[in-house]
């Protein structure tokens, strides 16, 4: 444990099941509840990547977790195999992370929101739409990217010829985070969440398409 400008920063370990989840809690010094966030990072990413993000709300009265996917990059300090990761696995860390923290005497159980960018902005819209309104008080979204299971539904569209191994942008994947997606309809799912929802987007992306951000207004 660290301070820094009346902030404590830490090291904080979250079980989900026999996985362990790396991340860091930033949060204000003086005694009190305080709104909470959690921050996903995007694929082959971590938390680090979210250092700004956390001082930022950190010195404007939040508490805020950034943390590893478990098996979510080559680099991840939760471990795990990245061929075992899948966007529900995904969700599972964030819903296990909800789970801890909730019951912290520092947070505001009532003012919990989840961020999440790119793949964890995806996995942050559905852990909302998991989760419910009654626990999320609402959801930031920096590009997220709702055309995952569309991207590999067109990139694999025999079941059958899918490998059992396959490197994209320098991380391997296994067989399950595409087989797991067959049939997933994200909007469906995530317009279950009827909370409040930002979604940050610039209008060159050239990985995710602006339709899906129309499509995901949630």
């Amino acid at each position: 444990m660290k301070r820094k400008n009346d902030i404590i920063i830490e090291d904080i370990k979250v079980g989900n099941g026999e996985n362990e989840i790396f991340g860091t809690l930033y949060r204000p010094s003086a005694e009190g509840k305080y709104p909470f966030v959690i921050l996903s990072h995007g694929y082959n990413g971590s938390g680090n990547d979210f250092k700004g993000e956390c001082g930022y709300f950190a010195e404007n009265g939040y508490a805020v977790y950034a943390f590893d996917f478990h098996g979510g990059s080559v680099n991840s300090r939760s471990g795990g195999k990245t061929t075992d990761m899948t966007l529900f696995t995904e969700r599972s860390d964030v819903t296990a992370i909800y789970e801890h923290f909730s019951v912290m005497d520092f947070v505001d159980e009532t003012k919990i929101y989840l961020f999440g960018g790119s793949q964890g902005g995806m996995v942050s819209a559905m852990a909302s739409a998991k989760l419910g309104s009654k626990k999320i008080k609402g959801v930031i979204l920096y590009f997220p990217a709702l055309c995952i299971p569309d991207n590999w539904k067109e990139t694999f569209p025999d079941e059958e010829k899918i490998p059992e191994k396959h490197n994209f942008w320098g991380m391997d994947l296994g067989k399950v985070f595409f087989t797991s997606m067959r049939g997933y309809d994200p909007f469906y799912d995530i317009r279950m969440y009827d909370g409040n929802v930002i979604i940050i987007y610039g209008d060159k992306d050239p990985v995710i398409p602006y339709d899906y951000m129309v499509k995901g207004e949630l």
